[in-house]
């Protein structure tokens, strides 16, 4: 079966003929260890939550953080680091996170962690996807999270610039039927995460659609050209390249 994900999609716009190259390639995380670690403690408050129907004590953080750090030591999946920061470390982190940004953003909604998305295609053709955070209540919002070293302009353009993100709220509205009313990123910094939140519209929807089933159709049909640029410099696969 052909699946496709949005960074196939996202790396096909740049390249047909390397996004074939890199296909069963694994995506890179761009989270560290650290970071994941981060990340898998707001998913667990999240689900709590959703589940328990109330938010989660501070004490519970302080305890998932400590759980997951000790997992993510012995999980392949997660990249280990050459030293290790401590669990209490990233405490101060997720205090900030909490206080400041959590409790204010859970009233009325309806979290879902790593929500599944499957949509059939044509012949033995499937797209795939898995939100990490997706919240329901007055709207509809999708949360996904990636990590910078350095503090920047964590501006609107960073999600309006990222066809995946696009990809992934036309995919998300295919399956569901809603569209999301805003697409949140939340940036993880050194000593800090950041949410920033762009609200959707039908314009930027229908672009994403449009795009989607142009490069999907360029898909099934076996177009895989090769499309010169200065990325063909640094190209891991330029050996194998037509170019």
């Amino acid at each position: 079966m052909f699946v496709v994900e949005p960074h196939h999609i996202a790396k096909y716009s740049q390249c047909p003929r390397r996004a074939l190259m890199s296909w069963h390639i694994d995506k890179a995380s761009n989270l560290t260890f650290e970071s994941m670690v981060l990340q898998r403690v707001i998913q667990a408050a999240h689900l709590y939550l959703s589940r328990k129907s109330q938010v989660p004590t501070w004490q519970r953080i302080v305890y998932w953080s400590e759980l997951y750090y000790q997992k993510a030591i012995t999980d392949p999946q997660v990249p280990q680091p050459k030293t290790y920061k401590s669990a209490v470390s990233l405490l101060n982190v997720l205090f900030n996170w909490y206080h400041d940004l959590f409790l204010s953003s859970v009233d009325d909604i309806e979290p879902i962690i790593n929500v599944p998305v499957y949509l059939e295609l044509g012949h033995d053709i499937v797209y795939r996807d898995s939100i990490p955070i997706v919240t329901i209540g007055k709207t509809v919002k999708l949360i996904d999270f990636r990590q910078i070293d350095k503090p920047r302009n964590l501006g609107i353009i960073d999600i309006y610039n990222d066809l995946a993100a696009h990809v992934r709220i036309w995919g998300f509205e295919e399956v569901t039927g809603q569209m999301p009313s805003h697409y949140v990123r939340a940036f993880i910094l050194p000593e800090s995460i950041k949410m920033v939140e762009v609200k959707t519209s039908k314009d930027l929807l229908a672009n994403a659609a449009k795009i989607s089933k142009h490069i999907i159709t360029g898909m099934k049909d076996r177009v895989y050209y090769p499309s010169f640029s200065e990325q063909c410099a640094h190209c891991p696969f330029k050996s194998g390249c037509s170019i």
